[in-house]
């Protein structure tokens, strides 16, 4: 889990997304691949590692490694647990080279929606920015809330919304807003992100349909943009668009997917943008569902 962020790409930069093809799938009665036999096992960019994950023998994701360097190879881990309905109820956070657990995520269940407790040695089991997740069948529909929180000085917003349609994201609005009423200081940003695809399925799918908070984890905890697609295709390009308190910036980036010959899967993917020179190329590698 990189930092990611379209308006500053660097090779050092993004994962975007798209693995599996109709071979290793098949198809409901609508004629729509269902979700793919394969999982990701990494993905690297620009040749260098980025996330790493292994799963228990239900294919749920159990360790997702990040913050790789040459040096160290990967600094940091999250382990997932779950309870016997297979919902994801716990995500704790570790340096690798220290045992001592950092951060812990808990998730309390209302039927899928759930809300996440966070607990640090700073501030013990508080709800993290009262944040709640209302998820549907595709995915997380909204995470935040679109009420104004009040105070004697200050007012916020903080949300991320998402739409779908046949199983993938259409577009996704990130809304932060902040007046502080002693400064008069006010800012607000709104970045859009509207999503194209292919017509192949996406080794992803599994991996975000059986644990929606890791698919959010990767693409928002450590980026400034959803890039990782979950849902039933492999991104084909986006338009990015941000609008804040100075300034107003579009762009849009188009994907060239390769696809293995044999097993028909993603094995590199470049993007490319219509205005910057920040071309990104990213690998991917898998395992089959056991």
């Amino acid at each position: 889990m990189k930092p990611i962020s379209l308006r500053y790409c660097k090779p050092a930069m993004a994962v975007l997304a798209g693995l599996i093809t109709m071979a290793s799938c098949e198809k409901d009665k609508d004629g729509i691949v269902n979700t793919p036999a394969y999982l990701p096992a990494a993905i690297h960019f620009h040749g260098l590692p980025a996330d790493s994950f292994t799963y228990n023998s239900k294919q749920q994701l159990e360790h997702l490694y990040y913050d790789y360097s040459s040096a160290t190879g990967y600094n940091a881990y999250c382990v997932f647990d779950y309870n016997v309905a297979g919902k994801c109820v716990r995500v704790r956070y570790y340096n690798t080279n220290d045992p001592v657990l950092a951060d812990k995520d808990t998730l309390v269940y209302n039927n899928q929606d759930f809300t996440v407790y966070t607990e640090d040695d700073d501030d013990p089991f508080e709800l993290e920015d009262g944040r709640a997740y209302k998820v549907s069948n595709d995915g997380i529909l909204l995470a935040g809330s679109k009420d104004t929180v009040r105070s004697s000085e200050r007012k916020r917003v903080n949300y991320i919304e998402t739409s779908f349609n046949g199983g993938n994201a259409v577009s996704t609005t990130i809304v932060s807003y902040l007046y502080m009423a002693g400064s008069n200081y006010e800012r607000s940003d709104v970045s859009t992100l509207t999503y194209r695809y292919d017509d192949r399925p996406n080794g992803l799918q599994l991996l975000f349909r059986i644990n929606p908070y890791a698919g959010y984890l990767m693409n928002h905890h450590h980026s400034d943009a959803p890039l990782l697609a979950g849902g039933r295709n492999n991104l084909a390009g986006l338009t990015y668009e941000i609008v804040n308190t100075t300034y107003t910036e579009k762009t849009d980036y188009t994907a060239t997917n390769t696809y293995d010959p044999e097993t028909g899967l993603v094995t590199t993917q470049v993007m490319k943008s219509d205005n910057r020179n920040d071309d990104i190329t990213i690998s991917y590698r898998y395992i089959p569902l056991k």
